[in-house]
Order: structure tokens, then sequence, then C-alpha cells
């Protein structure tokens, strides 16, 4: 049988719609680019082991995955695509209360957790209608409960009871209020020096300011 020689044959000649390297070996630093079965380069180019790779036009997959053991340069990538999707001063809102800086790939960047126990206000002037009110970055403030003060209670009046009669005043009798009547109050047939006091009711306790929340993990990047 006569022998096959397959010296400067690609697989291309063979093998239609293999990728192949245009028949060199890949460089042992660099890429190459990568052809199809028929001599027509494609958008991949690649090197030898853990030379890296290179797509040129978008990728598209169902499924992408990294290890935790990320070698420099694709740990330097990474934290390149971090620094654009977040920089420093961005925040991330998650369930997870694990920093994020511990996470695969993240090494490269510090986070402190923020907002605890505080809703989120936009910074800036805001106007209700009736108040105006400007929030600054940062903490501003709040309370959880508050105490009315005498000049937040609402105008109202109080009704002041005695237990004096008002004489020739049937209407009156022992339940009628203090002015109830123009004529003198007495008691016993006695007309005493009066002392009255409003009564007074309430319990001084201070009233929940809290509206209904939801709880999640608030991190802010600060390097």
């Amino acid at each position: 049988m006569a022998s096959i020689k397959l010296t400067q044959t690609k697989i291309s000649d063979t093998y239609a719609g293999v990728l192949h390297a245009n028949g060199s070996a890949l460089p042992a630093t660099g890429l190459a680019d990568i052809y199809d079965g028929v001599g027509n380069k494609t958008s991949i180019q690649i090197g030898r082991a853990c030379n890296g790779v290179t797509i040129c036009g978008p990728l598209s997959c169902n499924t992408l995955t990294t290890t935790s053991k990320l070698s420099a340069s694709t740990q330097f990538d990474i934290l390149n695509l971090l620094n654009v999707l977040h920089p420093v001063n961005s925040i991330i809102i998650t369930f997870d209360s694990n920093n994020p800086g511990t996470r695969p790939g993240w090494n490269g960047t510090t986070w402190a957790q923020v907002s605890q126990g505080r809703f989120i206000a936009g910074v800036g002037t805001g106007n209700d209608g009736v108040t105006t009110y400007t929030v600054p970055v940062s903490n501003f403030n709040g309370e959880y409960n508050h105490k009315l003060t005498e000049a937040e209670m609402p105008t109202h009046t109080h009704i002041m009871q005695t237990l004096y009669v008002s004489t020739n005043d049937d209407n009156a009798g022992a339940t009628g209020y203090f002015g109830s009547s123009y004529r003198n109050l007495s008691y016993s047939g006695v007309t005493p020096n009066l002392s009255l006091a409003a009564l007074t009711t309430g319990d001084s306790q201070s009233h929940n300011n809290i509206p209904p929340g939801f709880g999640l993990y608030i991190w802010r990047r600060t390097a």
C-alpha cells in the first residue's frame, strides 16, 4: 500500500467545516487567527494553553462559568469589567449578606454595608405641596418613633365639668358643664369659691413613624 504524506496538509483539505490555524502551529505567545474548513477567517483568535481567546463580535451563550481560582490576567479583566459596571461609590442591593468583595473574581474591590435600618431617598430638594425638604448625601434626620410637641398638636378645646349644680336651672342638673348657665353655681344652697381644671387624657407616648418596608442588603463600593 502506498504511503500517504501529510506534510503541509490541512485538516480542511479533507474534512470540510473543521476549524484550523491555517496549517501553522499556534504561537508561543499571542494569538492566531482561526479559519473555517474552506479557508475563511472566523471571529476567533486563540493562543496556546492559558494564552487566552479573543472573539471579535458578540458572544452568545446559555451559561458562562468562571472558576474561583482565576489567573492574574483573568482577574485583571474581570476587575476592568467591574470598574465599568460597578465603579467606586456605586451600590448593589441583594439578599446576600456576604460582602461582595469576597465573591470569586471580586477580590480586587472593597465594599461596605450602608443604610442599615434606613430607607433610601433621592438626594436633592423635594416638595409635597405643603413642605419643602432637602435630602443630603448619606444619613439625614428621621425618627422611628415621634413624640408630639405642643406646637404639633391640633388646635382643640376641652370641656370643663363640675359636680356643682346651677341654681334655678332645671336643665343643667348634676351633669351640667361649667358655663351651661349664667346663674350662680351652688352646692347645698351655698355659693362656693370655685377652682376648676380641665380634665386630662392621653399617655404622652410616642407614635410609630415607620412605613411598611422591605429589607435588603445594600453595599457601597469604597475602593
